[in-house]
């Protein structure tokens, strides 16, 4: 991330919840001084790739396409990794009678 939120730094959490909840501050655990935000964060990349196949004759026309994209959340642990798929075709069968064919495919996790 190029710019954080801006927030209470650790010292100034703890005086506030001293401030604002004196009873369960007394006994809580702060822990240590860490910013949250560059812990879980990252600078994410993203890849895509993509390829087709296209050809035909005078009786039809098809179009073969496939893509994978992986993307990096900027929050550690999120990903997503998607792969695509399309087929595309336009045949003739008869002088008079056309077919058209269209089937898409879509997996992400």
């Amino acid at each position: 991330m190029r710019e954080y939120p801006d927030v209470l730094d650790a010292s100034r959490f703890r005086e506030a919840l001293n401030y604002y909840t004196p009873a369960e501050a007394a006994n809580a655990d702060f822990g240590s001084d860490v910013d949250a935000f560059k812990e879980i964060t990252r600078n994410a990349v993203t890849q895509n790739y993509y390829a087709d196949v296209s050809g035909g004759t005078e009786h039809g026309k098809y179009r073969l396409s496939g893509g994978y994209q992986n993307q990096n959340g900027i929050i550690i642990g999120s990903q997503l990794k998607k792969y695509t798929a399309n087929f595309t075709g336009n045949f003739r069968f008869l002088e008079s009678r056309r077919l058209g064919l269209i089937s898409p495919y879509f997996s992400h996790r």
